[in-house]
């Protein structure tokens, strides 16, 4: 299974880090796991992220993919 450092989820995905945290603080992404000091995520973040790309490219808003995604 793939794992990810930010920096290498932010490359592989076209997001800024910031944005990242971003998702996260606001409960569309789920936190990454922890190694030591390090956060770690994996192929489920980065399909998340790609989901969240493209129901923004269909123009909804992050509140309505939030209730999307929460929702299963």
């Amino acid at each position: 299974m793939p794992r990810f450092s930010l920096d290498e989820l932010a490359a592989s995905s076209g997001l800024p880090p910031r944005t990242i945290r971003f998702y996260q603080a606001s409960g569309l992404l789920q936190k990454p796991r922890r190694e030591g000091r390090s956060a770690v995520y994996d192929n489920e973040h980065r399909q998340r992220l790609d989901l969240i790309a493209d129901l923004r490219a269909r123009g909804l808003k992050l509140d309505a993919i939030r209730d999307m995604v929460d929702a299963g």
